[in-house]
Order: C-alpha cells, then structure tokens, then sequence
C-alpha cells in the first residue's frame, strides 16, 4: 500500500512527501504504543472490545542465500518510479512471483481460526516463502520486522503480527509480498475467525465485490482514475467509508511504483493503462469514517478514527497483450509452475 497525501496533491513519495504525510495520520494517534499492557481493554461504542498491541517475538532468519532485494542490504529505498512496460520475460517472472504471492496467503488463510496468533500465522507465510527460494518483500521494508502484514478489525492496514490470539468474531486482513527472481508479488485477503456478524461479513462480501468491479473496467487506453469510480459504484449504496490515505500501485523490480491507484472517486491525472502494465489494486473499505491513524506509536499500524471495523482485498493486475486485464495472483498458477520446475 502507498500512502497518498490525500485527494489533492499527489506526488511521489520522497522524504518530505513521507513526513508530512505521517503528520497527516497522526493528527488522529492517541497516546496508546506497544508498551501499554495488552491486558487494558478498550471498548468502541458498540461494545466491541477494540484491538490492543501485543508483545512481538524475535525476528525471523532468512537463509542466506536467498537473493534480497536492495533495500534489505542497503537500507535505503528509492521513490517510486514511473511504471514502464514490460518485457515478455519480465512479465513471465511477474506472473511467477505473484502467484507464489497468492499460493502463500491461500494457504495461511486456511490457518485462520479462534486461538490462533497472527505471530503463527507470520511464522507460516515467512517458512513457506523461504521453501521456494523466495525472499518475504515486507521483511526489512523500512524497518518492518515481520513477513506478513495482519491487521485485525479495526486495524486498516500494516498491522504487525504478535501474540494476541485471534477470537471468534474478529475479521483479518492478511497482506503477503513475496521476492522471487527479482521481482515482488503482492496480495492481501480478508479472513472471517470463527462466526461473524451478519454486517461484517456483508461488508467483507462487498468489499471484494468492489474489487471485483474494478478489475473488470480495466483495460488498454482505460485511465487509472476509472478504478476509483468502479469501486465507489459498489460501496456507496452501503454508505461505507473509503480509506484515501492508502492507495494502490504500480509494481515490478520495485514493491512501488507510479502511479498511485486511488480507490476513491478522482479525476487525478496518473494516465491511461498499456499493454503490459502491472498495478495492484487493493480497497480498503470501513463500516464507518474513511480516516485512519497511526495510533498505536509503532509507525505502522492503521486504525480507523472511529474503531469502525476495516475489510480490504487487494490483487496485482496485468494488461495482457489483448488489452484485458490478467489477475496476476492467482494461486492455481503457483502449482502450474512447480510442476513445470519440478519436470
């Protein structure tokens, strides 16, 4: 996910773009930080106990050698760049990467059940990424310490696994990056624990009915901005909140690239998809405000201002060569190419 400054000025994310965009969230953070007592409970108006910090355990090997991407060897990583074309072999290792991406978060999403911690779940993606040679993109990316991205019900986005188990009633988001022969895969899935409400699983269902539609729009000469208005078609009847500081993104060599892929209703000029385009698009929808914050005083987590409970899908697209649009993170893929290997 990028963060966007909002819906004016959007610009690529150097380091005084990223500041004051952090600023932007945190107008919202409270006082609360990993360091508060996991068992202080905090309820939100309708009687839900809201999502706490927890203890994190140690971060997870990797073995050696496996190929990093740069920014895990050097620490630095560079602002997004345009989104090129790409070549047949390039594209090949795209379809490839993202679908290993999809294979992953299939596979952890059948983990999902009450007691379980999003710190097992993390531990899962993290041994089945490296098992085919592929490095967890999230792991390193600007300090992030873990594999996979859980984010529990109030928790929009980049939530960091830990040692909460999950309880009957809780919805997860699990996003998976995975690196493989120098390109990233990227994918995130909403997973219901246990029995859930009638109205989160309604807006879990429509969320994905979102992406769904946007999908579906997409196509050579299409403009970016056309995917704002096909996701807003479908939430607006449900008067559902549409996250604006988190967007989708092109993606490649790089986790992002230009242009942002905004989920709202925009006329932002980021151009018009061509053949062999890769982008993710990846709405982040709320059973109430379309705010969130940094509020848990660990530079990551995104929580809803209101405690309203957040669903989010997320798939990479490809404008394949007769201009429709590919689902790139497709898991049934991964077992076509590990047999072709395996041959």
């Amino acid at each position: 996910k990028m963060l966007v400054v909002g819906r004016k000025g959007q610009s690529a994310l150097g380091e005084k773009t990223r500041s004051f965009v952090f600023q932007r969230l945190r107008r919202f953070a409270s006082s609360a930080s990993r360091s508060e007592s996991a068992a202080e409970p905090r309820f939100a108006p309708s009687g839900r106990k809201l999502i706490r910090p927890w203890p994190l355990t140690a971060k997870r090997h990797v073995p050696n050698h496996i190929p990093r991407p740069d920014f895990v060897t050097t620490g630095n990583v560079p602002p997004p760049q345009p989104l090129q074309q790409k070549t047949p072999e390039e594209v090949a290792r795209m379809r490839r990467a993202n679908a290993l991406a999809a294979y992953v978060r299939r596979y952890v999403g059948t983990l999902v059940r009450p007691g379980i911690t999003t710190d097992e779940l993390d531990a899962a993606a993290h041994e089945m990424i490296v098992s085919f040679n592929a490095y967890p993109s999230a792991l390193g990316y600007r300090g992030f310490p873990k594999a996979l991205c859980a984010s529990v019900n109030e928790a929009v986005c980049h939530g960091i696994p830990d040692t909460r188990p999950l309880e009957e009633g809780d919805l997860v988001k699990l996003d998976v990056l995975v690196y493989l022969d120098g390109f990233h895969g990227d994918c995130c899935g909403t997973f219901e624990v246990g029995q859930v409400d009638e109205d989160v699983r309604q807006l879990a269902r429509v969320t994905r009915e979102s992406l769904d539609h946007a999908i579906s729009v997409c196509g050579e000469g299409v403009p970016f901005h056309a995917i704002g208005d096909a996701v807003s078609d479908v939430i607006e009847p449900y008067k559902y909140g549409n996250i604006t500081a988190y967007s989708g993104h092109g993606i490649g060599r790089n986790i992002h690239e230009l242009p942002f892929v905004l989920h709202y209703r925009n006329r932002v000029n980021h151009g018009k998809m061509k053949k062999s385009h890769t982008f993710t698009i990846e709405p982040m929808i709320t059973m109430g405000s379309s705010d969130c914050g940094l509020l848990w005083g660990d530079e990551w987590t995104a929580v809803t201002v209101d405690n309203s409970i957040a669903a989010q899908f997320e798939e990479c697209i490809l404008i394949n060569d007769d201009g429709k649009p590919e689902i790139l993170t497709d898991p049934d893929k991964w077992e076509e190419y590990a047999k072709e290997q395996a041959m």
